[in-house]
């Protein structure tokens, strides 16, 4: 009965979560960030260039931003397709993109 509970509870906690998306686009970017993209890009894991770090994108900057979102939905050296975030609609990914790349110019 406690593991039902606490399945239901946890069910509850997370489709709440999922279902309060923020209104604007640079909201919805970071929001997908922080759901998505923060676990690799925050840490630098798996050699993941890190938020902000302006000298790890440059390079990367420089292949430009279709280049980048061709990356982001399928994948790119270590990077999963679509960053691992199957559920992410291509409108959620390319608000992600483009929070993460306005802080890392």
């Amino acid at each position: 009965m406690m593991r039902f509970t606490l399945s239901l509870l946890l069910s509850a906690i997370f489709t709440t979560a999922a279902a309060a998306q923020p209104a604007g686009a640079a909201d919805i970017g970071a929001d997908v960030y922080n759901r998505a993209c923060k676990m690799c890009h925050g840490t630098g894991m798996m050699q993941a260039p890190r938020f902000g770090d302006r000298d790890a994108w440059a390079a990367r900057i420089t292949r430009g931003r279709d280049a980048m979102l061709e990356s982001t939905l399928n994948g790119f050296n270590r990077m999963p397709a679509r960053g691992g975030c199957a559920a992410c609609s291509d409108d959620e990914l390319v608000s992600a993109l483009d929070y993460l790349l306005d802080h890392s110019r």
